[in-house]
This record gives C-alpha cells, sequence and structure tokens, in this order.
C-alpha cells in the first residue's frame, strides 16, 4: 500500500472525521521507514510554517508523528 493510494480513499471527503483519520494513520503504520520518516518530516514542517493551526490540525499532526515513530 502507497501514500497516494491512502490519499485517494480520503480525498473526496472535505474534512474526513475522526475514525477515517486513525483509520488513515493506521494504514500510514504499515509503510516501509523511509517513507514514515518523509511523512513524519512533513507533518513537522506543516507545524513550524503555519503560524497558527486551524482547530484540530495541530493535535492531528502531533499524533501522526506520534504513531508513525513507533
Amino acid at each position: 500500500m502507497q501514500v497516494d493510494e491512502i490519499a485517494h480513499d480520503l480525498a473526496w471527503k472535505p474534512v474526513p472525521n475522526r475514525d477515517d483519520f486513525r483509520l488513515a494513520i493506521q494504514r500510514l503504520a504499515l509503510l516501509e521507514a523511509s517513507l514514515k520518516s518523509q511523512i513524519v518530516q512533513l507533518c513537522r514542517q506543516l507545524i513550524e510554517v503555519k503560524e497558527t493551526l486551524d482547530g484540530d490540525e495541530e493535535a492531528s499532526m502531533a499524533e501522526v508523528i506520534a504513531l508513525l515513530q513507533l
């Protein structure tokens, strides 16, 4: 399974609900280590670039980072 497949599954949803989000993270956790590392780096960049994150964005990015670094 690749990142683009997961993105395609979620692309039609304007805002995934918590269950969809957690399922996507679980699917990402199955990727090879180098891809997980890239995703973690992207999440960190998003947190750093945006002065303020909307809603639960920062918590969601932190959740992705935590789960993919296990």
